[in-house]
């Protein structure tokens, strides 16, 4: 029964983006949120078996700060019919190069994409406390296995 609610949430937060939005307002989720979830829910007082999956920030834009949408990868990377296969490395290149001048043009560091994708999950150090979701989870109160 309780199976789908982070699922539930996820489309709750979208729905709440697209009314945010609406309003003029800007938003931003914030998924480091689930770095230290023991921390996270002795903060917020959350009631045992009870996890908070994202962050999501909510303020008006300053109109004096140029942004822009950050670029995604091509949907021929991520879109596939009825069986997976590896993107293509050229579109990976391809859009390591488009990050890369998106980087620049937001004052970033120029870093592309697949080094610091590869980064993150390379060891179980790189998952800052990831790793260790199952045992936090049942530490939290949640009945898994």
């Amino acid at each position: 029964m309780h199976r789908n609610r982070t699922g539930s949430s996820r489309l709750a937060a979208q729905n709440a983006v697209a009314a945010i939005d609406s309003l003029g307002l800007g938003s931003c989720y914030v998924g480091g949120i689930r770095n230290r979830p023991e921390d996270v829910s002795r903060e917020l007082n959350l009631p045992p078996a009870t996890i908070a999956v994202f962050d999501l920030t909510v303020g008006y834009p300053d109109p004096a700060v140029k942004t822009d949408v950050k670029p995604r990868l091509s949907q021929s990377s991520i879109l596939f019919h009825e069986t997976y296969s590896e993107p293509a490395r050229d579109d990976l290149n391809s859009y390591d190069e488009v990050l890369k001048v998106f980087q620049k043009k937001q004052g970033l560091q120029q870093n592309g994409w697949t080094a610091p994708i590869a980064q993150r999950v390379e060891n179980a150090a790189a998952l800052k406390g990831r790793a260790e979701l199952s045992q936090t989870l049942r530490r939290l109160g949640f009945g898994i296995k």
